[in-house]
């Protein structure tokens, strides 16, 4: 006798529809990944049970995965989101860098590495401008007082570019 696998583990699908793409995002804040079906008319979300079984959880009509409200479960390069810095202990001898705000004391062996608020000029939407003038993606800006990561804007298939022809190390 053949048995569905997938009923038995709680997926079931209404209509049959066919199943577009499969996301594994912890939905439920649990530690355990569920799974987000996207189906034409829209996102089914399964919470996780361990032991290869799912139960169906009910969400918000959604159209895209992106819609989700779902915990981050990774970091965010955008310079918009929320960020909680970890602020070292200004008397401990780490060998990490000191954060740009600077947390020392006049008795502390740690210092900030740079100013407080980096002077840049905005430039167009989304852009800002390092000190040499040239226009740098905000998603990009180096930890450096107007540093800018730089990078070639001619596509190359994929390809990395080395950004200096010196390939060797003097040691």
């Amino acid at each position: 006798m053949l048995h569905d696998a997938t009923v038995e583990a709680g997926l079931v699908v209404p209509d049959g529809e066919p199943v577009e793409s499969i996301d594994w995002v912890d939905m439920d804040g649990d530690g355990v990944e569920d799974m987000l079906l996207s189906v034409e008319r829209g996102i089914l979300a399964f919470r996780n049970l361990g032991q290869a079984r799912f139960e169906r959880m009910q969400l918000t009509p959604l159209t895209r995965v992106e819609d989700a409200a779902a915990p981050r479960t990774s970091p965010t390069a955008t310079p918009s989101a929320s960020r909680s810095p970890v602020m070292p202990d200004p008397n401990s001898d780490s060998t990490t860098a000191n954060p740009v705000s600077g947390s020392g004391t006049k008795t502390s062996r740690r210092r900030a590495l740079g100013s407080k608020s980096p002077q840049v000029v905005a430039g167009p939407a989304g852009t800002q401008e390092m000190q040499s003038g040239l226009p740098c993606a905000a998603e990009l800006m180096d930890a450096l007082v107007g540093g800018c990561i730089q990078a070639s804007t001619v596509p190359t298939l994929g390809m990395l570019m080395p950004l200096s022809s010196d390939f060797f190390v003097n040691a």
